[in-house]
């Protein structure tokens, strides 16, 4: 009896979870990883690479922001 209920309980979730992306993206809302380079950049790559470089050399130097030392990532202050 009680693993029916768990049973009910997580199907339930699930379905208020995916209402509630839904909801989300209707307003708006962008789910996922945020880009890790800009359009910009983007295209100064293309153009490397369309010039000859190798995409290992492009990669490995393109100028992407430095990381924050304690969170990892961009821009953020240690409170």
């Amino acid at each position: 009896m009680i693993s029916v209920l768990a049973e009910l309980e997580r199907s339930l979730i699930s379905e208020r979870t995916r209402a509630g992306v839904k909801a989300a993206q209707r307003h708006g809302v962008k789910c996922g990883l945020k880009p890790k380079l800009t359009l910009q950049q983007i295209g100064r790559a293309r153009k490397l690479i369309e010039d000859g470089q190798r995409r290992e050399d492009v990669g490995r130097h393109s100028e992407r922001e430095p990381h924050h030392p304690f969170t990892g990532r961009l821009g953020d202050s240690v409170s």
